[in-house]
């Protein structure tokens, strides 16, 4: 598959196909072990009652596993679930996705709302997710802009400045404030003509930054604070323009146009 070259798509769909058959096989011989039970005879009681109620239960527990087809829908969707994270993750398609993108996959991957883990599914979802890259990176600058507190003086309520300041909340770190940062990155490099970041390798994946640390990049500083807050500082003036131009194309009526030189 031309749009994944990091991964054996065609493994992964096999090794799939095999899990759903050994999972229906074994659905199979369950129904066939409870009607062998079931012509034993052994269900009719007689001098040890006790062991009557433990076949019965034997046989209750065959019929309910080979009626009850969440048992094996469960086992099924479960792997599904798995291997669309491996996936996306080994496939490098997240490093496409803005940070609400990749949360919102990810909720979708923990409640098992994917699709069937198949050729069909696979080129459909990438191709997708591929021909909205552009769509999803400028995303990724107005979900950051729409999470900027106001009560922060640096933060501009109409556009980026020289610096931002995404406020913390109780836990360290805040997940979705380092993936906001990985969202300039990524935008930065776009513009700047050079290849976006691989998810493996960004911001959120920096496990050493911890409160009162510092991280640098060719395009962005970030400071953080013991109350979780991040101060970012945009390095290229010229590349933070290009970050109000999509907030001008998206909230016209809001954001002024930038001065004349």
């Amino acid at each position: 598959m031309e749009l994944v070259k990091s991964i054996s798509i065609a493994n992964l769909v096999n090794q799939r196909n095999a899990f759903v058959e050994r999972v229906n096989a074994a659905r199979a011989s369950i129904g066939e072990a409870r009607e062998i039970l079931r012509a034993s005879g052994f269900d009719r009681g007689g001098r040890h009652p006790e062991m009557y109620e433990i076949e019965l239960e034997s046989i209750s527990g065959f019929r309910h596993a080979v009626q009850n087809d969440k048992v094996f829908d469960m086992l099924i969707s479960g792997y599904d679930a798995k291997a669309w994270d491996h996936l996306m993750h080994e496939s490098g398609m997240l490093s496409f996705m803005s940070a609400k993108d990749v949360e919102d996959w990810g909720q979708k991957i923990q409640k098992r709302e994917i699709p069937a883990l198949t050729m069909d599914s696979i080129k459909a979802t990438f191709s997708e997710l591929h021909a909205k890259r552009k769509q999803m990176m400028n995303d990724g600058i107005e979900q950051l802009y729409r999470a900027l507190s106001w009560s922060h003086k640096t933060n501009s309520p109409v556009a980026f400045g020289k610096k931002i300041i995404l406020q913390g909340r109780n836990d360290w770190p805040c997940n979705r404030n380092r993936a906001h940062v990985d969202d300039v990155i990524r935008f930065m490099h776009v513009m700047d003509g050079k290849p976006q970041p691989d998810h493996r390798d960004n911001f959120s994946m920096f496990s050493d930054f911890q409160p009162s640390s510092a991280f640098q990049s060719d395009y962005v500083s970030v400071v953080g604070f013991q109350n979780g807050n991040l101060h970012v500082y945009f390095k290229r003036p010229d590349l933070v323009a290009k970050m109000n131009a999509v907030l001008a194309s998206r909230y016209p009526a809001a954001i002024p146009k930038p001065k004349a030189a």
